[in-house]
């Protein structure tokens, strides 16, 4: 029983929340909602609306707005001061009295909103891949540098230039003759006259002088 009543009190304040703003905008729009037929039309009207969900009074407000807005476009269009029974009727038999979804059609468009958040969060990871990616080429350019520098012959060092230089020297002078055999050579050789050009005149030698008379 308390749940029941419960049910019954929220229908009946979304019912007086729906009527109250339908009649506050006509009123505004200069159309008298006081009229019999007119306001029986608005009553049913109104217990067809109150019997979507709604999840607050103010949502109600709004349906009950948007429902007096539209009464009130084809009463000025038809040139109409009074709440018209008919018009009502016209909007529930061709379904044009507002829903709940189209009423809360603007808290929907702030969704995707949220959506994006996940997407930022997806970007990090993204980023960190790549700056993975780039850590990884540089390591193969490296790796591949020192790849080339392995396969390059060594430079020959000075030193052992210098040594192989002296080797070949020590090998020349062990083929030359020493010295002693350079003087035996000289010793077998006759101790010859110098040579007399034969164009040159021979002086003669002096007599020997005696040494007593």
């Amino acid at each position: 029983m308390a749940s029941t009543q419960t049910s019954a009190l929220g229908t009946r304040q979304i019912q007086q929340a729906l009527r109250r703003s339908a009649k506050a905008v006509l009123v505004a729009s200069g159309i008298q909602p006081s009229t019999r037929r007119g306001n029986k039309e608005l009553t049913l009207a109104v217990q067809r609306l109150a019997q979507q969900p709604y999840n607050t009074l103010e949502d109600a407000t709004q349906a009950g707005a948007a429902l007096g807005q539209k009464i009130a476009e084809i009463s000025q269009a038809k040139g109409l001061t009074n709440l018209d029974g008919g018009i009502v009727r016209q909007l529930m038999l061709t379904g044009d009295i507002p829903t709940v979804t189209e009423v809360t059609t603007k808290p929907a468009k702030t969704a995707p909103v949220v959506v994006a958040a996940p997407q930022a969060a997806a970007a990090a990871p993204a980023a960190a891949v790549a700056e993975e990616a780039e850590v990884a080429e540089v390591d193969v350019a490296e790796a591949e540098i020192d790849a080339i520098a392995g396969d390059e012959p060594d430079e020959p060092a000075e030193p052992e230039a210098v040594e192989s230089i002296d080797d070949e020297a020590d090998a020349i002078a062990a083929d030359e003759p020493a010295g002693a055999e350079i003087d035996a050579i000289a010793a077998d050789e006759p101790a010859g006259t110098e040579a007399v050009d034969p164009a040159e005149p021979i002086e003669p030698e002096p007599e020997a002088v005696g040494t007593a008379r």
